[in-house]
């Protein structure tokens, strides 16, 4: 089961064919999660783009660039848990997608990982950038290096405090070091 593709279309499936303005990719990493965000955006709107790692984002950048849509990519070389601080406050209530895709950048150095303080910061400055009426929250975890299993834990507990029954989880259950997707759903019912 890849856990990648089930964010993407379970996404793909909530919005159902409609386009929106404003996605977070809080893990920028190889780009491809900004990518497929980029292909559900309006024209004129924009993905916005953390990573630590200067590679991360010349690489991401590049990929934008090859598929002809670097226009739609905004990237900050900087932390997640700086969103609140470089982020417009005129995107608040306005993103409708916030995807997280923690551990480290694959074919890099895996001692640079998401950590478990910065990333519990950047979830809940992320709720306040959502659109409540129509927006999901997406968060991968994977548990199998250093420090990823308490990662892990604390996303658990965060989604289980915060979110209550608004999400739903995957996972391969016989395997405790597999990864693990969260994902919320925001949809507020038409009166």
């Amino acid at each position: 089961m890849n856990l990648t593709d089930t964010a993407h279309n379970l996404t793909a499936d909530f919005f159902v064919g409609d386009r929106f303005k404003y996605a977070v990719d809080a893990t920028l990493g190889n780009g491809r999660d900004a990518l497929f965000l980029s292909t559900l955006i309006d024209d004129g709107g924009k993905v916005f783009a953390f990573d630590v790692q200067e590679q991360a984002i010349e690489e991401s950048k590049k990929l934008f660039e090859s598929e002809r849509c670097l226009e739609k990519l905004e990237a900050f070389h900087a932390g997640h848990e700086r969103m609140v601080e470089l982020l417009s406050p005129d995107l608040r209530g306005a993103v409708s997608c916030v995807f997280f895709n923690l551990g480290w950048l694959p074919n890099s150095d895996k001692k640079c990982v998401t950590k478990k303080s910065t990333t519990l910061h950047a979830l809940e400055q992320s709720l306040g950038f959502l659109d409540r009426s129509r927006s999901v929250l997406s968060v991968l975890c994977y548990r199998g290096h250093k420090g990823g299993t308490d990662e892990y834990l604390a996303v658990k507990e965060f989604f289980e405090t915060e979110l209550a029954d608004a999400f739903d989880v995957y996972t391969d259950l016989r395997n405790d070091k597999s990864p693990v997707l969260f994902f919320a759903k925001f949809l507020k019912k038409s009166v």
